[in-house]
């Protein structure tokens, strides 16, 4: 893959893609993410945008404005990991992580009780991504005075906004533990996860 190099001014330039055997680096991804769930719905998507590169034979690296636009789609289009758009935007944002915040490292213990208790939720990997790019929103719009208690809270924030138009859609996929934070006052909400953040 061809990435900018740190300290000059980004350009529009085109990331190649590698054929299916060779398009993911796993040691980088490995390395990359600590949480092993997590590596895996990673390795998945990015896996997944490869054997559709009749499709999308080219990632183009994204500008800021670009990957927080695309962050918010991510936010408000509850779909299947597998949707080619999805996959796409997903691809894109940590492309510009680890390009542009290569040791920020997502922190996903404010989603801890979801995380270990609930993987068979249909959308148990789609809520971790929407997670996990809010907290590099985040990052982006605070830059060094990025705080990881507010950040956490607004990511949480944002999955709680993510299911809710899941239950839109489809109403048969209630989580009684999403449900639970749901019915939370903000301040019982804020006080959860910084609780969980001390775990």
């Amino acid at each position: 893959m061809l990435f900018y190099r740190p300290g000059k001014k980004q350009q529009s330039r085109q990331v190649r893609v590698p054929t299916p055997a060779t398009c993911v680096n796993q040691d980088l991804l490995y390395n990359y993410h600590k949480n092993s769930r997590m590596k895996k719905i990673i390795l998945s998507l990015l896996t997944i945008l490869c054997f559709q590169s009749n499709f999308y034979s080219q990632i183009t690296a994204k500008s800021e404005k670009e990957i927080l636009k695309e962050i918010e789609w991510i936010s408000t289009n509850p779909i299947l990991k597998s949707d080619k758009e999805f996959v796409s935007k997903s691809a894109d944002f940590m492309m510009y992580q680890f390009v542009n915040y290569p040791d920020f490292p997502i922190n996903y213990k404010a989603l801890f009780e979801f995380m270990t208790t609930e993987k068979n939720y249909k959308y148990y990997d789609e809520i971790s991504i929407v997670f996990m790019s809010n907290q590099l929103a985040n990052k982006i719009r605070t830059k060094n005075e990025y705080d990881l208690t507010n950040s956490s809270i607004n990511a949480f924030i944002k999955v709680l906004e993510y299911y809710e138009l899941i239950l839109e859609n489809e109403p048969d996929q209630k989580n009684l533990l999403l449900d639970k934070y749901l019915k939370m006052t903000e301040t019982e909400l804020k006080d959860k996860v910084k609780e969980n953040l001390s775990k």
